[in-house]
């Protein structure tokens, strides 16, 4: 039983759906944002502590 099979069977409407991508790789962006704003100053007070 291989872990590939856990997906939906609905993964081949989101190649065929631009928007679906770009709305991934803007929540992508935004999440990748929201990390780094509350890392880098953990990061920053690690450093100068």
């Amino acid at each position: 039983m291989p872990g590939e099979d856990r997906q939906p069977p609905d993964g081949d409407e989101q190649e065929d759906d631009p928007i679906g991508r770009w709305t991934g790789l803007a929540l992508f962006v935004i999440y990748a944002a929201l990390a780094l704003t509350v890392i880098a100053p953990i990061v920053f007070m690690m450093l100068n502590g």
